[in-house]
């Protein structure tokens, strides 16, 4: 039987005073309330030294934060084993310079003329998780030697444990019987395994003396242990040494680029998902990746305490089959070995490790679906025959400046003819870089850059002429052609390819006398074929100019004809 009497000294603001009365018979562990108060009390507030005369008090003074804040007695020796009746006692409470005085007279009480007795003084019930609400747990009684009590006692139910969170009450005691139920709210091993509770036993006796019905007290512990069944799935749990290069997210509804999107939504359209909802966690790394960098670490979890130690896990990696299917809608994906490989660091952790390097111009993008399973070994419940869980990683290489740009051909022979227009298009160059964005991007200029000649533009790497060229001036030109990427500076690669140009001869000149005028002398009497004389013509659209002679006889008026016919053949103009 206890009863509390509460006033407030007015010594001090602060300071109070309690009096408290307590059966001799409470057993170890029973705690009472002293006082309530507001929550911040106790955020401000903390225990310091407790002050009294007794030595090995029986109890404790505690300050207990919870809804409220609670000051409570906490009994951890039996009291009737020592022969005081009171204890007077000061606890001090502190914040910063500010000190609370608790005065306590904490009175015993000696009602063992009626006793009850628990047939336990602590109880312990076992109980598998996710049974019914109304399950029967098990039953407490008293044992009494006062036949007078047998029709007047009743049982109570308290504690912490008694009510959850949410308000939901775990188990209720039928008050006559003593039997325990569960009330309405299923045990959850993952949530809860254990759960302490006290039970009180009160009966009524009537004093002869005073004719009185007096209440009279028993107290027991129980503890209720919610044991484990083998019905969760276990959990990848990653950890990365580089976390601000990852992302998670669900595989259903990714966050990425549109292409990135785009892929990974082909890829969830192309194989059988165990969860819908299953996480996939998006990776960058540079290219090329050394052997056996470390990726993740994968910590392996199962709530299911029966299955512990028991986690296989396994890899499967994926890669689009074709560069050219990001384009399309319908990309084809490939299964690929021997590219990740896990390694066991500690039981139920793994390391994620590449096995060779990883070059981007190979392979862009990864896709790595890892599957844990519980040891097949183990009893399932028969709820469910699916005990995997899953976890994607979606490994994307950046690229980096590798690769030089590389000609379509390692040399070029070209022919024109001469006089072609100004700006004429002479050949188009093309060089590939593999390299993605700038650093795949290629530009082209000539090697000598002041050329009068030729030019090119350094996108298209299209050779035009900036004039009109004549074979006669000059018959061949050799070019140098740079092909540049635009990676940074400290990083940016090129290569060279050699242009010859032949300009082809066009009759585009007329022949010409070498000299404006020719003087002869002739005999007379001169014979008929006899030369008088030799005329000298040139033609510069020879591929080396020769002089043409021509013989001066004396002729007949019929071979000026034939010569003139002649001359106007060799020549049209």
């Amino acid at each position: 039987m206890i009863s509390i009497v509460r006033t407030i000294s007015h010594s001090s603001k602060f300071n109070r005073t309690y009096m408290i009365f307590v059966s001799k018979d409470v057993p170890i562990g029973h705690t009472q309330i002293i006082d309530t108060y507001d929550l911040s009390f106790c955020l401000i507030f903390s225990m310091n030294t407790t002050f009294s005369l007794h030595n090995n008090l029986p109890f404790e003074i505690l300050l207990i934060q919870n809804k409220n804040c609670t000051l409570y007695l906490h009994v951890i020796d039996l009291l009737y084993h020592k022969h005081i009746s009171i204890y007077t006692i000061q606890q001090e409470l502190i914040y910063e310079n500010i000190s609370i005085i608790i005065h306590l007279s904490i009175n015993i009480i000696d009602i063992n003329n009626h006793i009850l007795e628990f047939e336990n003084k602590h109880y312990h019930f076992i109980v598998q998780e996710n049974i019914l609400p109304g399950t029967f747990i098990g039953r407490v009684q008293v044992y009494n030697t006062q036949i007078f009590f047998n029709t007047n006692i009743f049982y109570i139910l308290f504690g912490n444990d008694l009510i959850q969170l949410d308000n939901q009450i775990m188990f209720r005691i039928d008050k006559n019987t003593g039997d325990i139920f569960l009330f309405d709210y299923k045990l959850n091993y993952e949530i809860k395994q254990e759960y302490k509770i006290k039970v009180e036993a009160k009966g009524y006796y009537k004093d002869i003396e005073t004719a009185r019905w007096t209440s009279v007290s028993s107290f027991a512990d129980i503890i209720i242990t919610v044991e484990d069944i083998n019905n969760e799935k276990p959990q990848i749990i990653v950890t990365m040494p580089d976390e601000n290069n990852m992302k998670i997210m669900s595989i259903s509804e990714p966050q990425l680029n549109e292409e990135q999107n785009r892929f990974i939504n082909s890829f969830r359209s192309s194989i059988n998902l165990i969860e819908n909802d299953a996480e996939i966690i998006s990776l960058t790394k540079e290219e090329s990746l050394p052997v056996n960098t470390l990726l993740a670490l994968l910590h392996l979890y199962d709530n299911d305490q029966i299955s512990n130690r028991s986690l296989s896990l396994n890899l499967q990696t994926y890669v689009q089959c074709s560069r050219e299917e990001i384009f399309i809608n319908n990309i084809t994906f490939c299964h690929i070995s021997n590219f990740f490989h896990l390694t066991i660091v500690r039981p139920n952790v793994y390391g994620l490790f590449n096995s060779q390097i990883l070059d981007r111009e190979q392979y862009e993008n990864y896709i790595i679906h890892l599957i844990v399973n519980k040891n097949q070994s183990i009893e399932m419940n028969t709820i469910s025959n699916s005990f995997q869980s899953e976890l994607f990683i979606y490994l994307i290489l950046l690229d980096i400046n590798d690769n030089v740009p590389i000609f379509n051909q390692t040399y070029f022979y070209i022919q024109i003819n001469e006089n072609l227009p100004k700006k004429s298009i002479i050949t188009r160059l093309h060089a590939y870089d593999i390299d993605k964005g700038r650093n795949g991007t290629v530009h082209y200029e000539l090697i000598v850059k002041k050329q009068q000649f030729f030019s090119i533009d350094k996108y298209s790497g299209i050779l035009r002429t900036k004039r009109k060229l004549d074979r006669e001036q000059c018959e061949w030109y050799r070019i140098g052609i740079r092909a540049y990427d635009l990676g940074y500076p400290i990083q940016k690669y090129s290569s060279i390819v050699i242009v010859d140009v032949q300009i082809n001869n066009i009759n585009d000149h007329v022949p010409y006398f070498t000299h404006d005028i020719y003087h002869f002398n002739i005999e007379e009497n001169t014979p008929i074929g006899k030369i008088v004389g030799r005329l000298t013509i040139e033609d510069k659209d020879e591929e080396e100019p020769i002089e043409q002679m021509i013989n001066l006889s004396s002729i007949d008026d019929g071979d000026t004809i034939k010569f003139n016919s002649s001359r106007s053949n060799r020549i049209p103009r």
